[in-house]
């Protein structure tokens, strides 16, 4: 795809103009949703103590809600009920992946996972067992999902295979890498780039979502690393 787009495309990715996020920084920005019907045992210190915005929800009736949320931690036991989910969070996180494809995902639970949910994996990027991490570690690990989904090289690579596993034609990514290393190069001195020319994307509601909230995420790195000192 590199060789397409050099030849075709004014940009690609390495070329962007990447100004390195702190951690705190992008802490600062993201937004984790827990989904448990039983209190999330390290909200507080992951919240007062490393600066993570964490909102817990018992359940939810909708995957709409997890839309401004850039990381999801789902149990798989007693959530998804409002839903009518026979399948419990498994069939909540696909729910919620065909809205967010590109939203990484954690599960977790105190209870072995079960093996006859295999079709599920797919729309897990992580599991956990309840018990197993202590705050660091769930800290370590939201560090390392944020910044593999958020930061504008690794999300956009992540993006990028969503698209290509999609279907989505090699020249077509191309032209949307060159429109957002062209906007992300210019931090913010220009308008977002607009997708409604790539008509091969038309019929992709999920990807149209996912590439307007990687837009809003890079404009979000964009003003937080232009006033870090």
């Amino acid at each position: 795809m590199k060789i397409v787009s050099c030849l075709l495309f004014p940009k690609t990715l390495s070329d962007a103009d990447v100004v390195p996020i702190s951690e705190t920084h992008l802490r600062s920005i993201s937004k984790i949703a827990v989904i448990d019907d039983e209190p999330f045992e390290h909200i507080v210190s992951l919240t007062n103590g490393y600066g993570f915005s964490i909102r817990q929800f018992d359940d939810i009736d909708s995957p709409i809600l997890m839309g401004d949320r850039d990381l999801i931690v789902c149990d798989i036991k007693d959530v998804g009920k409002v839903m009518n989910s026979r399948d419990e969070g498994y069939a909540l996180i696909e729910e919620i992946k065909k809205h967010y494809p590109t939203k990484p995902i954690i599960i977790y639970s105190s209870k072995a996972f079960n093996v006859k949910k295999q079709k599920y994996s797919k729309y897990i990027d992580e599991a956990v067992f309840k018990g197993d991490f202590d705050t660091q570690e769930w800290a370590n690990l939201f560090d390392r999902m944020l910044n593999e989904s958020m930061a504008f090289v690794p999300g956009w690579k992540r993006l990028r295979l969503q698209m290509l596993d999609d279907g989505v034609p090699v020249i077509e990514v191309a032209k949307v890498e060159s429109k957002l290393v062209q906007f992300y190069n210019k931090k913010g001195r220009s308008s977002s780039p607009s997708f409604n020319d790539l008509r091969v994307l038309s019929e992709k509601d999920a990807l149209i979502s996912a590439l307007t909230e990687f837009v809003k995420v890079t404009t979000k790195l964009i003003k937080i690393t232009s006033g870090q000192s």
